[in-house]
């Protein structure tokens, strides 16, 4: 065994981490891969670390709409885990969020929902219901109702999931200003289509401002040029 190799894989994944933070999904795809081979080259198939590797792969060719891809290799992490832990231990309930998130993207709302909700369960229980991943898992949830129309639930949740990245002073909070407009332009759409009525104005509005203070976060933590960034002139460049 290498222990140079194995100590570089290692640190590669966690660069993986930072290069998805910052939108660059192919290159943290591309060193979450090699780190797999090397981990592979090491250690037998049901390892813990290769459980967790593979965690961080599946969410990284979800970023990349590769869905298929995606739901093998989540599927192949919680796999590995359940052999090692109990379906409640949180090593489990990290795949779980990616994992529905596909399922989503996919049409499985149900799959998600349950794998969100257990995930939750668990976050809530071992770290309580104000933390990160607690908030992480609320708002895949948000999307799914968001995604059946259930517009209500949708933004309580992503209001739940905003206050929560306020209160720990993340930089996660941008993507739920970024939801939240989105739900603002989908109540638009709703309104129009579903009850044949002119929409608010109200709501635009409201999702200029959202953008908006999602920009200045971007801003505050990330590069000038991020996707990030981009994304968001893009979006109130329409609305504008």
């Amino acid at each position: 065994m290498s222990e140079n190799h194995i100590d570089i894989a290692w640190a590669s994944v966690h660069l993986a981490g930072i290069y998805s933070s910052l939108g660059d999904f192919e290159k943290a795809r591309n060193l979450l891969a090699h780190s797999l081979i090397v981990y592979k080259n090491n250690f037998p198939e049901n390892h813990t670390d290769i459980a967790w590797i593979k965690s961080y792969l599946g969410e990284s060719y979800y970023n990349l709409k590769n869905y298929t891809k995606a739901k093998a290799i989540l599927e192949e992490s919680i796999s590995t885990y359940k052999t090692l832990f109990k379906d409640e231990n949180v090593k489990i309930s990290s795949v779980y969020v990616p994992l529905a998130n596909v399922y989503k993207a996919l049409g499985d709302s149900k799959k998600a929902k349950y794998a969100l909700e257990k995930s939750l369960v668990n976050y809530e229980k071992h770290y309580g219901k104000d933390h990160i991943k607690a908030a992480r898992a609320l708002r895949s949830l948000a999307q799914i109702y968001l995604s059946e129309g259930n517009i209500e639930t949708a933004e309580t949740l992503m209001n739940k999931t905003l206050n929560i990245f306020q209160q720990n002073k993340h930089s996660d909070v941008y993507i739920a200003l970024e939801d939240l407009a989105d739900l603002n332009l989908k109540k638009r759409i709703f309104v129009k289509n579903k009850e044949n009525r002119t929409p608010s104005q109200n709501t635009r509005t409201q999702a200029i401002s959202y953008l908006e203070q999602a920009l200045e976060v971007i801003k505050a933590h990330f590069p000038e040029n991020s996707p990030h960034a981009m994304r968001i002139h893009s979006k109130l460049k329409s609305l504008k």
